[in-house]
């Protein structure tokens, strides 16, 4: 049975809701959302130390306060880049972020 209750849940930048909810004894999901736009920009499986029974690992909350700012990082990027492109009138630019 998945217990869908969260974790950890934590807001980066006052914008993306990330949040840990469990799976099955070690594993949860973790996902981000956009909260301008309700959009889930990412989400993975992760692992829950000693099942997260009294709360998460201190360890495991690292981990996911890293790879959150990473995916939040990449997406800036991707945006200011896109942005970039549009205001030099590149159309060679690979992708676009709306």
């Amino acid at each position: 049975m998945t217990d869908s209750r969260p974790v950890w849940e934590a807001t980066l930048d006052g914008r993306y809701r990330v949040s840990v909810a469990r799976t099955d004894p070690y594993r949860g999901l973790l996902r981000i959302v956009d909260t301008e736009t309700e959009e889930v920009i990412h989400q993975e499986e992760v692992g829950l130390s000693y099942g997260a029974t009294f709360g998460p690992d201190v360890g495991d909350v690292a981990r996911w306060q890293e790879l959150a700012l990473a995916v939040v990082d990449r997406r800036r990027t991707s945006a200011a880049q896109a942005e970039a492109a549009d205001e030099d009138g590149d159309e060679s630019a690979p992708y676009r972020v709306r």
